[in-house]
């Protein structure tokens, strides 16, 4: 065992010095980690960030640009002492003439401009609403919209005349055209800063001025990478990589095997980690990689383009860089392995990097006689290809712009590799990962370090053999379950005690085969992760219909604005939505977080209270709807942490939406429901797991920590069969509280301190026949005309899903314990005082809602406390408690437990 006094000892590989490889070397230092070794099988470093010089002048080969956005590069910059180079005036190429025109000439009259500069806003408005996932570092949080060609999300939001804007900095820089590429990597890479750099340019060049952005960098774009190397304690140039094994078996599971190109030495070394950086497409990996099933499976999809960069001389162009996107003075894209885009770093020198890409396999030579006949085409005959100086070549070929299509990421391609990272001890970085571009690269790079290689980490990472035993089938169970199998973990067990699976998102079939959601029932466009595994399973969903306000005591419905009954009421709660939006901004690293941690003190008050602090009591009555009627209390009990989490910005802009379509007449897409009801969703989950339990009754939990295998379970099976299961790891998500808990299992003194402190509504849904009720949502917010809450156990809403059916769900909760004999009994009186007739009830189903804690004990840090309860005794906890009580937040935290924990 080799003697490693702290995880900052740890052995850690980096195959590949290009961006990613030196960046996340780079950041481990940073760290603290000091045994990292980097190898390269090149002998230069820097990867596509290559510069070759050509009398004594350095050209980059790949890597070019920087912007006054691109944070990680400067930071770089800065601390080896690199200056910026601003560069000469960009502008557009015909490839047939060679005529030279502005770029404003991409939109050819004053109509074509006006056209863009109204869709220039346009598309500003559309990078607000992904911001969260255009300046992440990874495909976390992908809206599902984006997974379409760009090309059609511009058409969609009707942005057409910006497509040819596009291709400036899409096709003539190697990502392709836009039919081709998804939208998603198109606003990783015009995100709002790059975006506005472009707009920039565009308004110099009107304004006769040069532009301030982008820039390269002094010395050329290598000579940082360069100076990033030199400062790392060991990088290996020249390595061959001939295999590479894992065995999580071993101290130290990762072996390395690889030959030294120029001098035929042969090495064999072993280590703690890995990250891989070549392109993670299987071919690419499978010579010295036995990749798993997962991984290939993945790797399979993987699609890139071939890109050249070719140094060539010639005296015919004035000092300005070139975009080819002209054929004989109309708009038009060269035909596949021509030029795509001339670049002159220097105005005393009349040499050219000349980049060129295609989508097949193009040979060296081919390239270079294209070039020629393409500068012969233009009147520029007598091209020279000079060599390159130090025995460097002139003429390079990338494998460029990893990516996957549409279609992929709707499966949850980014989603699954996200899983992988951390299994059999093996990080993935590069283009792939988030978006090829330098500053996406190392962002992404940054990411990695700081979230995988914390010092708790090191814990984490076992076999995928391990036994896991999941209790509960419920959103928490089945999506950490999905979350496990992508990850590749092949023996997880699920016990439900139901004898169906989806837990509180239940449907009632009735006998004509139509479902009627009895627990979770819509989405908004805030369920990011709940639609992408409806998108993976083919699930989908429509619109709900109208919500408005029915009177327990007379049955009178009126519209949800009646909430606020005249013209001033509505126009404090228009400037209160306002201020509302703001403090979501000011609390959005809490809110979009996967759990409860880091939560600001102001929110442990009740959420009525903290509305009146920060001046926004209008929305009091507002918000009822939402958490009341959805059993979540009463606004003067419920912590301003759970309402927030809850009310994002998207949930919130769903329920003014709502609020709104009656006075403008707009029909808002969301909220939604899935059709054939929410637990179709999970049937599908669980149908592609092979290990649930159903009908189960769990008896005991034993844990003895320190055995080979420390879970025991013991449980009965609905054909009354005992059995006792062992297990290597306990993922519990049914509620935490002590006396429901401890009768199956021991708990320790800090989970009993804790689970005393949880608490939970008693929620109930019945079926019931009724007539005279109208096909909406109703909430019981009225007692004869005036703004009344139901007392508890009676109805809060009501919902007929269908006209040709005469069966509502009718909603009920109470803070104290009760009966279904007393839910029923209330809900009958209910409806005979709203004037329904001909009642018969179907069925009543009881859940245990809403686990929270109060905010004194939120104050006290209880959920730092119940974080570090996760993986002792090889027990982890799951569910509504542990991020916020619905479907998108379960899920959620769910994701990070098996990220972090798995």
């Amino acid at each position: 065992m080799a003697n490693q006094n702290s995880v900052f000892d740890k052995k850690i590989c980096i195959v590949g010095a290009g961006v990613s490889g030196l960046g996340s070397a780079k950041y481990l230092k940073d760290k603290g980690y000091r045994n990292i070794t980097v190898l390269e099988k090149t002998e230069y470093v820097g990867g596509k960030a290559h510069s070759v010089f050509v009398d004594n002048k350095p050209y980059d080969m790949g890597a070019l640009e920087i912007n006054w956005s691109d944070v990680y590069v400067r930071r770089l910059m800065a601390e080896f002492g690199l200056t910026p180079l601003h560069i000469p005036l960009i502008s557009v190429l015909d490839g047939t003439t060679g005529d030279i025109s502005p770029m404003t000439s991409l939109a050819p009259s004053l109509l074509d401009k006006f056209k863009t500069v109204i869709d220039c806003f346009k598309y500003i408005y559309q990078l607000t609403r992904h911001s969260a996932f255009a300046n992440g570092p990874t495909f976390e949080n992908l809206p599902l919209e984006l997974a379409q060609p760009f090309s059609e999300w511009l058409k969609t939001y009707k942005m057409e005349s910006l497509e040819w804007v596009f291709n400036g900095v899409l096709f003539t820089f190697g990502y392709g055209e836009q039919k081709d590429i998804a939208a998603a990597y198109v606003l990783k890479f015009m995100h709002m800063n790059n975006f506005l750099t472009m707009t920039q340019m565009f308004l110099m060049e009107i304004l006769g001025k040069p532009p301030i952005w982008p820039c390269t960098i002094e010395g050329g774009f290598q000579s940082l990478f360069v100076k990033v190397a030199e400062s790392l304690p060991d990088v290996r140039t020249n390595v061959n990589i001939t295999k590479i094994s894992r065995n999580m078996s071993e101290d130290q599971p990762i072996t390395v095997e690889y030959t030294n190109s120029k001098t035929g030495e042969k090495h064999s070394e072993k280590f703690d980690r890995i990250i891989i950086t070549v392109l993670q497409a299987t071919q690419f990996l499978s010579p010295f990689l036995d990749l798993t099933p997962q991984e290939k499976s993945l790797f399979d999809q993987v699609q890139y383009n071939h890109y050249w960069s070719i140094v060539a001389k010639h005296n015919g162009f004035p000092a300005q860089d070139y975009l080819i996107l002209k054929e004989r003075g109309e708009l038009g894209l060269p035909p596949t392995g021509n030029p795509v885009a001339l670049v002159r770093n220097f105005e005393d020198r009349d040499v050219w990097v000349v980049n060129s890409y295609s989508e097949a396999n193009t040979g060296d030579e081919e390239m270079k006689k294209n070039t020629a006949d393409n500068f012969d085409m233009m009147g520029r005959k007598g091209v020279q290809f000079p060599q390159a100086e130090n025995g460097d070549t002139s003429f390079y070929k990338w494998n460029y712009f990893p990516r996957v299509n549409g279609e992929s990421m709707k499966e949850g391609f980014y989603e699954k590799l996200e899983a992988l990272q951390g299994v059999n001890a093996t990080y993935y970085a590069g283009g792939l990962l988030n978006y090829e571009v330098t500053e996406s690269t190392l962002h992404n790079a940054n990411d990695l370090i700081d979230r995988k290689f914390t010092e708790a980490s090191w814990n984490t990472h076992k076999n995928l053999k391990q036994d896991i035993c999941i209790i509960g089938s419920g959103a928490a169970g089945l999506s950490a379950a999905l979350y496990l199998q992508d990850k590749g973990y092949s023996s997880v067990t699920i016990l439900e005690k139901n004898d169906f699976v989806g837990g509180k998102c239940h449907s009632y079939i009735d006998k004509n085969g139509q479902a009627y959601d009895m627990g979770a029932l819509e989405i908004t466009q805030a369920y990011t992760e709940v639609i992408k595994i409806m998108a993976r399973f083919g699930v989908e969903s429509y619109p709900v219909q109208d919500l408005n306000v029915i009177d327990g005591q007379t049955g009178k419905v009126t519209p949800l604005t009646s909430l606020d009954p005249s013209i001033l009421d509505k126009f404090k709660t228009a400037i209160d939505t306002l201020k509302y939006f703001y403090y979501l901004s000011e609390h959005k690293s809490f809110i979009q977080q996967p759990n409860m941690l880091k939560m600001p003190e102001d929110l442990t008050m009740p959420f009525e209270d903290w509305l009146i602090k920060y001046g926004m009591k209008d929305l009091i009555n507002n918000f009822i709807p939402a958490i009341f009627c959805y059993g979540y209390g009463d606004l003067k009990d419920i912590p301003a942490a759970y309402a927030l989490k809850y009310m994002n910005s998207r949930n919130f802009g769903a329920l003014v939406s709502v609020l709104v379509r009656e006075a403008v007449g707009y029909d808002p897409k969301w909220p939604q429901s899935i059709t054939g009801g929410f637990q179709v969703l999970w049937e599908k989950v669980a149908a592609s797991l092979p290990n649930i339990h159903t009908g189960v009754s769990i008896e005991k939990i034993i844990r003895n920590e320190g055995q080979e295998k420390p879970i025991t379970v013991i449980y009965s099976t609905k054909n009354g069969e005992k059995i006792e299961h062992k297990f290597d790891k306990l993922i519990y998500t049914p509620v935490v509280k002590t006396d429901l808990l401890s009768p199956i299992m021991e708990l320790t003194a800090q989970e009993k301190t804790l689970f005393d402190k949880v608490k939970y509504n008693y929620y109930f849904t019945t079926a019931v026949d009724a007539s005279n009720f109208p096909a909406e949502e109703l909430f019981v917010l009225k007692q004869n005309g005036k703004i009344c809450l139901p007392n508890d156990g009676e109805p809060v809403s009501f919902i007929r899903h269908f006209e040709n059916t005469n069966t509502l769900v009718v909603y009920s909760y109470s803070k104290a314990p009760t009966t279904i004999a007393e839910i029923q009994r209330k809900l009958i009186k209910s409806l005979k005082q709203m004037k329904g007739t001909n009642i018969n009830i179907i069925k009543t189903w009881s859940w245990e809602y809403f686990p929270h804690v109060e905010g004194a004990d939120l104050k006290a840090g209880f959920y730092e406390q119940m974080e570090k309860l996760q993986g002792a005794n090889d027990t982890f906890y799951l569910g509504g408690l542990m991020n916020f009580e619905d479907v998108e937040n379960t899920v959620e935290y769910s994701k990070y437990l098996v990220g972090q924990w798995f």
